[in-house]
């Protein structure tokens, strides 16, 4: 009788094996990573859809957009008559969000960060979050609830006005159309007690363009600090002030520059984790990826609502 023979992998023969599965697996979770990433984009800009279109169902109900946020002051001293409690413009969105847990339970008479609105304003509302942003925030929850990703922005500043050849000097006041928004600040004081509150527009004030001006912004990863690219800032670790999505303080006014206006660092700027650029909420309720290399001058035309500028087609 012949012996038996069996017939064995060699050492060699095994590492090539053992190299394949490796290299499937690292095509497979670079697959997965690139999914998930692009869903969670996705969410993201759809999320900014959302908010949108909840502040045109809001101007339809009160004829006016919602402002993009309230100070507090009282009856005897605003200029209509009315009493007003300092909040964001999120606080005036969740009736239209189908947030009606936010909406029934939010008191007037108070200000955001008081009694029940507080315990209201530190919920994470997914509605205000991005996706996008990293895992080591929910794993720090305990500390960050109610951190918003988005904010309107009160006007352009400086250094970035010293981009576009402006200066403080040049311009007439925080209601100057060539550095206002869609959600303007308040008229300059009256003489005496009476104050303006920041009043929202009317959609057909917005002489640029629905399509052409900016309604919401991206502003991801608050409280935690990143810098350009995404990554954390632990040279100046501190945490950013105004995280809070009901907090009026939230707004931010554009003025970092590194090169762009976009994805320098999140520190009450526009930020996203979003390669190259960041998402953008129109005022026609349209959502439009900008790429940090758009030219100042066209960031500007749609920034504005009412310069009488145009940004072109390279955007």
């Amino acid at each position: 009788m012949h012996p038996m023979c069996r017939r064995a992998f060699s050492l060699i023969e095994l590492l090539v094996v053992i190299s394949i599965i490796a290299v499937i697996i690292v095509l497979l979770l670079s697959a997965v990573h690139k999914v998930r990433n692009a869903a969670a984009s996705m969410a993201c800009r759809n999320r900014l859809k959302q908010l949108a279109l909840a502040a045109h169902h809001y101007e339809a109900d009160h004829g006016r957009l919602p402002p993009g946020w309230e100070l507090s002051v009282d009856a005897v001293q605003s200029v209509d008559g009315l009493d007003h409690r300092e909040k964001s413009i999120f606080v005036l969105l969740p009736p239209y969000l189908e947030l009606t847990h936010l909406s029934s339970r939010w008191k007037r008479e108070w200000e955001w960060g008081e009694n029940t609105n507080l315990a209201l304003s530190l919920r994470d509302v997914p509605a205000f979050q991005c996706p996008s942003v990293p895992v080591s925030r929910a794993a720090r929850k305990a500390n960050f609830r109610g951190a918003g990703d988005y904010c309107v922005s009160e006007s352009l500043g400086v250094p970035f006005l010293t981009i576009l050849g402006l200066s403080v000097a040049d311009l007439t006041g925080v209601r100057d159309p060539r550095i206002m928004g869609l959600f303007p600040a308040p008229r300059p004081p009256l003489p005496g007690p009476k104050k303006f509150q920041p009043e929202g527009l009317r959609t057909g004030d917005v002489a640029d363009g629905l399509s052409q001006t900016f309604m919401f912004f991206e502003d991801a990863g608050r409280p935690i600090k990143y810098l350009n690219g995404g990554a954390e800032d632990y040279v100046n670790p501190g945490g950013i002030l105004n995280p809070f999505w009901a907090d009026p303080q939230s707004r931010i006014t554009v003025e970092a520059w590194c090169g762009s206006m976009i994805n320098c660092h999140n520190d009450n700027e526009i930020f996203s984790f979003h390669p190259g650029g960041a998402n953008f909420a129109m005022a026609d309720g349209s959502v439009h990826f900008i790429r940090q290399t758009i030219r100042p001058k066209t960031f500007q035309a749609l920034f504005t609502s009412m310069n009488g500028d145009s940004p072109g087609d390279d955007w």
